[in-house]
């Protein structure tokens, strides 16, 4: 285990540096989903979760996708944007552009 310690700091230190909320501009706050919770204490544990599978599923806009809570489509229309050679439109077909947090 303590041989394999310096690749998993560095590994860590990879996935902290791949942040992409760099990309946003200030004031901006990336949408990472909602929460369901049923706060009424007389439906059974059973029927609570039914019901908040049922709400979760409903919640609108949907997050970007994630990965290992890496949001890789993310990433790959951050640093292919803007660009306007063939290989960056390629790539940006791959991406999903950000879901922002909005009033």
């Amino acid at each position: 285990m303590t041989k394999h310690l310096p690749y998993i700091f560095f590994l860590a230190l990879v996935v902290s540096a791949c942040s992409n909320t760099k990309y946003l501009a200030k004031g901006q706050k990336l949408y990472l989903g909602g929460k369901v919770n049923v706060l009424n204490k007389t439906t059974s544990k059973k029927e609570a979760k039914a019901i908040e599978a049922e709400m979760t599923g409903l919640l609108r806009p949907k997050p970007n996708a994630s990965i290992l809570g890496l949001r890789f489509k993310l990433y790959v229309h951050n640093i292919s944007k803007g660009r306007k050679n063939i290989i960056s439109r390629f790539i940006n077909n791959f991406g999903e552009p950000p879901v922002l947090f909005s009033s």
